[in-house]
């Protein structure tokens, strides 16, 4: 949480110095209504987790929900990074390799979530056929991330990371990748509700809220 609040400054802090330059129009920066909303949710899963993690240690939800608001928060980081590389605003290297992270950063929220919703409230899967869809959505999220594409975000980009032998192989099936991930994320929705009908008393009831957010 330390390291999340020190990011949110350094973007501030970055923010400032592109509008002095001249260049605020080349990301949304922390004043717009967009940016808010992403900071709000990044805040929202920090709250959740803090509260989880600090209670319920042992707790992978805690953790998860940790994880979440980082990835969230890192989204606008390297989208700094990119902005500060492109634009020659400050000195930072890289700005191939920050389009790239930030084209592909949303993966790991979807796959975060989806673990969430597999493992609350209990800490545990709710059969060893869910625990698959766990294992799916982690294995999926990664060869997605690494998997090839063009940076639509971040015109003028290009993912150094491409090898042209393995194209147009790679591209599709970092894209299939990403679709497996999505069905992952209703079926840990599915699972939610499966839990919740089976479920009793204090756990029906921790349910709860969660199941609204999945609705």
């Amino acid at each position: 949480v330390a390291i999340e609040v020190a990011t949110v400054i350094v973007m501030a802090v970055a923010d400032r110095r592109l509008a002095t330059t001249g260049r605020g129009d080349v990301i949304i920066s922390l004043a717009d209504p967009a940016a808010w909303l992403l900071l709000t949710g990044a805040v929202a899963a920090a709250g959740v987790g803090w509260v989880v993690a600090t209670q319920q240690p042992a707790h992978p939800v805690g953790w998860l929900f940790l994880g979440l608001s980082a990835a969230v928060l890192a989204s606008g980081a390297v989208d700094e990074w990119y902005a500060f590389s492109s634009v020659g605003a400050g000195t930072l290297p890289g700005g191939d390799i920050a389009a790239t992270v930030g084209d592909r950063i949303f993966i790991p929220w979807f796959t975060t979530v989806t673990l969430v919703l597999l493992l609350t409230p209990t800490g545990r899967y709710l059969s060893p056929r869910w625990r698959l869809v766990g294992r799916a959505t982690i294995v999926a999220s990664g060869l997605g991330i690494i998997g090839d594409g063009p940076l639509e975000s971040y015109p003028g980009a290009r993912n150094p990371f491409t090898v042209v032998a393995l194209n147009p192989a790679a591209r599709i099936g970092g894209l299939i990748m990403v679709l497996v991930v999505g069905v992952c994320l209703l079926a840990g929705a599915a699972s939610l509700v499966v839990r919740f009908r089976r479920a009793t008393g204090e756990e029906r009831r921790q349910l709860l809220w969660l199941l609204l957010a999945v609705v």
